[in-house]
């Protein structure tokens, strides 16, 4: 399990997105030969957790972007986050700074 939570960073190719939700991902299976990049999070301004594995980012779908609570001007990204005993689902923040 890790400890992630909404209000965290999502640091992603150099960039610090962050993180609007952040739900355990029982939807389906996910193969483990998509989580081919790593990444770190961090809270408040001290790295989290290193290197952890996931999958690209990607533009966050319609369904996503009509969640209540995630209104923003911003884009939304999504990730999976695999936890070893669970994936994470992140919806993310683009900035855009």
């Amino acid at each position: 399990m890790l400890d992630i939570k909404e209000g965290d960073y999502f640091v992603y190719g150099g960039k610090d997105y962050p993180i609007r939700s952040c739900a355990d991902w029982e939807h389906g299976a996910i193969s483990k030969r998509r989580f081919t990049k790593t990444a770190n999070t961090k809270r408040r301004t001290a790295t989290s957790l290193a290197r952890i594995s996931c999958t690209p980012v990607w533009p966050a779908d319609a369904e996503v972007r009509t969640r209540p609570g995630l209104d923003t001007p911003n884009e939304l990204l999504q990730v999976f986050v695999d936890g070893t005993d669970i994936f994470y689902h992140l919806i993310l923040e683009d900035l855009k700074r």
